[in-house]
């Protein structure tokens, strides 16, 4: 073999080798590591993108509270006037009254007998989501339970349950069964 040969040999050593490491570059399969090394796992994946739930009635978390002016009427007398401010749930006002009424008259045994009297209210408003205009909207919950007759025990019960848009220094008037009246004036 002459050097010329050699130098052959060795070029063709050098391009398998070479091919092999090109080889093994291109390869997805990680080596197994040898003793003493510590394998790294691959970085996670990258995050997905979701769209946000949607759900009809879903509302920012804290939104500012917006003061109402309610006053509600019934049988010409005025069962509440007053303020309340709602904020991301409804603001509500509540009256119950259970009591006795002074003796009846007596039945055929000849002894007095009591009777309750029982009366209750409540006014509720809370925001819903905005309406025709881009005008924001509330719902109003009325409910009125009065004593019936004296003596006769009972209750009469009127309520209603309605959607309105009220712009910032509107008056909504909305009126139910019995002279039932509610009057809600939003501030600015």
């Amino acid at each position: 073999m002459t050097v010329q040969g050699g130098a052959r040999v060795l070029a063709v050593i050098a391009f398998v080798v070479g091919s092999a490491g090109a080889a093994q570059a291109q390869s997805t399969k990680p080596e197994p590591p040898t003793r003493g090394e510590i394998m790294v796992p691959p970085p996670p994946p990258a995050p997905i993108a979701v769209a946000p739930s949607y759900y009809p009635y879903s509302r920012p978390a804290r939104l500012k509270p917006v003061p109402v002016s309610v006053e509600v009427m019934g049988s010409g007398a005025t069962l509440y006037k007053g303020d309340l401010r709602i904020g991301d749930s409804n603001a509500s006002y509540n009256m119950n009254l259970n009591e006795a009424y002074d003796a009846c008259p007596a039945d055929g045994s000849g002894v007095p007998r009591f009777a309750n009297v029982t009366s209750s209210f409540r006014v509720s408003v809370s925001r819903r989501e905005k309406g025709p205009k881009n005008v924001e909207q509330f719902n109003v919950s009325v409910n009125w339970t009065r004593p019936g007759p004296a003596c006769e025990g009972g209750v009469s019960n009127v309520g209603f349950d309605r959607t309105v848009a009220i712009a910032p220094g509107a008056t909504v008037t909305l009126t139910g069964d019995a002279g039932l009246t509610v009057r809600v004036t939003r501030g600015q």
